[in-house]
């Protein structure tokens, strides 16, 4: 599993996450979405991009890329996002 994790600065609607599963991700609110663009090269059996809208100038992409992990991997993701600590100015 490889997780590349993003931070981007917008302004105004540029920063409303795309549409998509809506989830939360340390308690901000996420998109969830099928796909990731960085795992394009590599032999994956699955990816997924969360867009994390950090705060009201900030969209965070999370990207996951999976080749058959293991369940306690993916427990252990989960995890992880349920429980980001956000530091943000």
């Amino acid at each position: 599993m490889l997780i590349w994790w993003l931070a981007a600065f917008c302004a105004g609607v540029d920063c409303t996450p795309p549409k998509g599963d809506a989830v939360l991700v340390g308690g901000r609110e996420a998109s969830r979405l099928s796909g990731a663009p960085v795992c394009n090269d590599l032999e994956v059996t699955s990816s997924e991009t969360y867009i994390v809208a950090v705060s009201p100038q900030r969209l965070d992409a999370i990207m996951v890329c999976q080749r058959n992990p293991p369940a306690s991997a993916r427990d252990e993701m989960a995890n992880m996002l349920e429980h980001v600590d956000w530091r943000t100015p």
